[in-house]
């Protein structure tokens, strides 16, 4: 991994937009907007597989779920809706 160099300003702004973040979703968690994943969606997800991969692990990392947001999408629609009727998710992708 290489060694990333920020200036002053760049690293402000960097620090400015932790800080935000860390207070929307502490806000989130405080309204109920923002909860973990409950036992039985676990249970589910760790039955799914994408490429070999439970969808439990790759739901919970962020190497293997960042920029894969329609994947993952599907992944988790296909928990929520889990029968034996529902092997294909259809997503909409609004621009």
């Amino acid at each position: 991994m290489s060694n990333i160099l920020f200036d002053q300003e760049s690293l402000r702004d960097w620090n400015i937009w932790l800080d935000k973040r860390k207070r929307i979703i502490n806000e989130g968690k405080k309204e109920g907007h923002i909860s973990t994943y409950s036992n039985e969606l676990i249970i589910r997800l760790r039955r799914l597989y994408n490429g070999g991969v439970p969808a439990s692990i790759i739901l919970l990392s962020d190497y293997l779920s960042n920029c894969n947001c329609l994947q993952n999408a599907s992944l988790l629609a296909r928990a929520f809706f889990d029968d034996k009727d529902t092997k294909d998710i259809n997503l909409v992708k609004l621009k």
